[in-house]
């Protein structure tokens, strides 16, 4: 009888930890959290030095100097094209998972920083990017055969050619 009363007790602490257990941890399931923000989702084509930039090059995404999203551009109908997802930052954090609402998002074609910047949004955009691509190819000096090149001077004979945009 001892042992049977014993079990009770403890039968009646289990339901009682239980019913206070179970409420506590749904309600602490249920709670309402910020949700994270959406993605700003810019798209566009990609035009280095005035003519398509290649397909497949490297496009980046950056907000306060800290790279958040990257792409590689595609040939579509004769441009090239991008599309990117930049994150946002979930304020009720701590952590920075993004950009914040009104920031400015820098792009980076090849590593270069294009002519356009976007507030971030949760939008998706239509933003045509453009930028110079950071190499100048020099060619070589030439002479006609027979003229030589004077320091200082003008020498009809002397050709020099530049290839790349300024």
């Amino acid at each position: 009888m001892n042992s049977r009363l014993r079990n009770l007790r403890m039968l009646g602490l289990l339901l009682l930890l239980v019913s206070v257990w179970l409420p506590a941890s749904l309600a602490a399931a249920m709670s309402p959290l910020t949700p994270p923000p959406l993605i700003f989702k810019p798209y566009g084509i990609v035009v280095k030095g005035g003519i398509d930039a290649p397909p497949g090059i490297e496009l980046s995404a950056w907000c306060g100097g800290v790279q958040y999203a990257v792409t590689t551009t595609e040939s579509f109908n004769g441009d090239t094209w991008y599309a990117v997802e930049v994150p946002g930052d979930n304020t009720s954090t701590p952590a920075k998972e993004g950009c914040a609402v009104g920031e400015t998002v820098v792009f980076k074609a090849e590593g270069v920083e294009t002519d356009q910047t976007a507030p971030w949004s949760e939008t998706n955009p239509r933003l045509d990017l453009t930028y110079n691509s950071p190499y100048l190819i020099y060619l070589p000096i030439s002479l006609r055969p027979g003229s030589t090149a004077t320091p200082g001077t003008t020498n009809p004979g002397l050709r020099t050619g530049r290839y790349g945009p300024n």
